[in-house]
């Protein structure tokens, strides 16, 4: 797995950059190469030689080439003795993260590369480097150009391996806007070519994602707030990308799992496990080809924790106050786009006949009830039963009372005076019938009555 790695990976790098005035001790890089690591300059000559990609919570992310680089920078920061260089990126973050992040890189990378079954396990981008370095005022103006506001005199940089693959939110976005009916005269091309945040905009309004209330007292109630609307546009596009047949590849549920699990039993919280910090390489699709597995990476630790003894609430309390979504919270979520939307159907109508079937004998065993059925019976006395059940019919008809119905059709079928098939005619005199109007709700549970009868 190492191999595999390094073969995928190691020809991309990530550096993350955030600036401070004073430094903070120096965490000792990972020695892939046995190479020395870069020096500042050489460091600000990659930066300042880079091309701005992205923008996440703490800062920006840019993409530079090793091939402008001498042979020994390359090699110090992994790539192989043999002069073969590509791009890498890097991301320049404000704030004072930089140490403790590549603190929690290193011990979840060590975590994940150490597991067992690795073919289970999302794995991490090699951490490679680590720089609390002076500013420039070259950098520095490179830096504001940009778009990133600095603190003076230090920037804190790291250095990693590049994911080339696309994150979960980038991926499910796309995947709505190609299968929307609003989107056909767009190319799936054109789809791929758009930002994360042009995704976003053009999802929300597509789908009619809900935006919070803003009626929140406090930071808990507005985080509280904004986590529940979170969930609940997520529920509307994981059911529209199931009705338009997408079905997520299981083996990234698999390894996102396998990942956090390994992470909880080694004391270590990721904390911010939501979409775009899982990376996907290769298929993503269950439908494109099955027996091809895609490769998971868990990105971004600023917000990771180290904790002691077993997994409390207490740490996913963040400390400015907000609340970090449990990771298995979000996982469970995706599990539904890797199956079908018919086979939850089924589980469901399953669910909810067996609900039918209780409370109708629950109803049957009620003495007021069983009163009511004699009532009726005796006052038939020398009639048939299926007379008893058209009068029934009839009253539903007239009552709408359903429940009543089911439960004395199932309590003639238990005292053996009908059968099921003699109960599925009755039911079919109700179901689509034009004599009466049933709700929905009513009608669906005649049918299930009707498939459990005719079985």
């Amino acid at each position: 797995m190492t191999h595999y790695l390094k073969g995928c990976y190691s020809v991309f790098k990530l550096i993350r950059i955030s600036m401070r005035e004073t430094p903070l001790q120096v965490v000792k890089p990972v020695d892939h190469s046995g190479h020395g690591e870069p020096t500042d300059i050489e460091v600000r000559e990659m930066i300042t030689g880079s091309q701005k990609i992205n923008e996440g919570r703490y800062g920006l992310i840019f993409k530079f080439n090793t091939a402008n680089q001498g042979q020994a920078v390359a090699q110090s920061l992994g790539d192989d003795d043999n002069g073969d260089r590509v791009a890498k990126l890097i991301k320049v973050y404000s704030g004072t993260k930089g140490a403790q992040e590549f603190k929690m890189h290193s011990k979840i990378h060590e975590i994940l590369a150490a597991a067992k079954n690795p073919e289970e396990v999302a794995q991490t981008p090699r951490p490679l480097l680590f720089k609390d370095m002076e500013m420039t005022p070259e950098l520095e103006s490179f830096l504001k150009k940009s778009g990133l506001a600095l603190a003076p005199n230090r920037a804190e940089v790291i250095i990693m391996d590049y994911v080339p693959g696309d994150d979960l939110a980038t991926i499910l976005y796309r995947e709505a806007l190609k299968r929307h009916p609003n989107y056909r005269h767009i190319s799936s091309e054109e789809i791929d070519k758009m930002d994360f945040f042009h995704l976003e905009r053009e999802v929300q309004g597509i789908l009619r994602f809900s935006q919070p209330g803003g009626k929140a007292r406090d930071e808990g109630e507005r985080n509280h707030e904004m986590m529940k609307v979170q969930t609940e546009n997520a529920k509307i596009l994981y059911t529209f990308l199931r009705r338009k047949g997408f079905i997520l590849h299981p083996d990234i549920i698999k390894q996102m799992k396998g990942a956090v699990e390994l992470c909880h039993k080694n004391g270590v919280a990721l904390l911010d496990g939501h979409h775009r910090n899982w990376m996907v390489v290769g298929n993503y699709e269950a439908l494109d080809d099955p027996e091809k597995k895609p490769r998971v990476m868990a990105i971004d630790f600023d917000e990771a924790v180290e904790f002691a003894g077993p997994l409390s609430d207490d740490v996913y309390q963040l400390s400015d106050g907000r609340r970090a979504a449990p990771e298995e919270a979000i996982i469970r979520e995706l599990e539904v786009l890797t199956r079908p939307l018919e086979e939850d159907m089924v589980s469901e109508r399953k669910d909810e006949l067996v609900d039918l079937i209780a409370e109708a004998r629950a109803r049957i065993a009620s003495p007021n009830w069983q009163k009511s059925v004699q009532k009726i019976l005796d006052r038939r006395g020398g009639r048939r039963v299926f007379d008893v059940i058209d009068l029934e019919v009839e009253y539903v008809i007239l009552s709408q009372s359903v429940e009543h119905f089911v439960a004395l059709l199932i309590k003639l079928i238990d005292d053996g005076l009908i059968t099921s098939t003699n109960a599925a005619e009755a039911v079919r005199k109700l179901v689509g019938g034009e004599k009466i109007r049933l709700s929905p709700a009513e009608e669906n549970k005649l049918r299930l009555l009707l498939s459990y009868f005719e079985k």
